[in-house]
């Protein structure tokens, strides 16, 4: 089992295909990016690592500087043997983010290689696959963003940014591509006509969409809006191709986790964002 540094994304989708179609909804954050590489590369290259076996790929984790690593499902070994990979590129790393099995073989690699280094702080995730909608009846409507929504979306964007603590470098630009795209990238719930929330909508990958971020402002929050719009981006995915919906939630956050199984997610499994200092 050895490990490949590869940072043309094209080359990256043409090797790791098998893998993340055998697993669309577990690959679904390395799928969605691998995706948007290609259609807008960014300013800095995306590192991707891609963990093979007897010449089958088994896993892939990407690293693009802003973010910590992000590890797809992958064998123990491949876990191990992708911590030492990254150890050949830096001697630092801020954390490590994904599927919950593969960061916790590589963090403890990591911490052989860097007996310094101390776990500071664990936030565990889960994905949800949406099964049968059950849309909420709740006041309002939702509607299309438009690209006259912009700021509207950018500012609740990286005000969930901040809530979620993940970096806004490239957000404002993934904004203006989504804006723009056929088939739109955000549904507004709208309440009298003024917008009271946000969902996000992927581009399927592999037959599955993510859905996400879903923020509402502090003032609309606590009265279902957010199960609200996202049951409405879910219909619409559904009825533009997808053949499933997914959704990350934060099992800090026991409101998130109740609100969707009640429009109709179930678990998939369990992730895991880890910092280290």
């Amino acid at each position: 089992m050895h490990v490949e540094a590869l940072d043309e994304p094209r080359t990256v989708a043409q090797r790791a295909a098998p893998l993340l179609a055998a697993d669309p909804a577990g690959t679904t954050v390395l799928a969605s990016v691998l995706a948007r590489e290609i259609d807008l590369p960014g300013d800095e290259p995306c590192w991707w690592y891609l963990v093979v076996d007897a010449d089958e790929p088994v896993g892939l984790a990407m690293h693009d500087g802003a973010w910590p690593p992000y590890l797809g499902p992958m064998p123990v070994e491949g876990a191990e043997a992708l911590a030492e990979a990254l150890d050949a590129r830096s001697a630092v790393l801020p954390g490590m983010n994904g599927e919950t099995e593969a960061v916790a073989a590589a963090v403890t690699r990591w911490q052989r290689l860097h007996p310094d280094v101390s776990v500071v702080d664990t936030r565990g995730t889960r994905l949800y696959r949406l099964h049968d909608l059950e849309p909420p009846t709740k006041d309002g409507a939702p509607r299309l963003a438009e690209p006259s929504d912009r700021d509207l979306v950018l500012d609740w964007s990286l005000a969930f940014s901040a809530d979620a603590r993940t970096p806004t470098r490239g957000v404002a630009r993934a904004i203006e591509h989504r804006l723009h795209r056929r088939g739109g990238g955000y549904v507004l719930w709208c309440l009298d006509g003024e917008p009271v929330s946000l969902a996000g909508m992927g581009r399927p990958s592999y037959g599955v969409a993510r859905i996400g971020p879903v923020y509402t402002p502090p003032a609309w929050r606590r009265r279902g809006f957010g199960a609200a719009v996202t049951a409405a981006a879910s219909s619409r995915l559904l009825q533009t191709g997808a053949r499933d919906v997914v959704l990350f939630t934060d099992l800090g956050n026991p409101t998130s986790n109740k609100i969707y199984q009640q429009i109709g997610f179930r678990p998939v499994r369990d992730f895991v964002e880890v910092r280290l200092a």
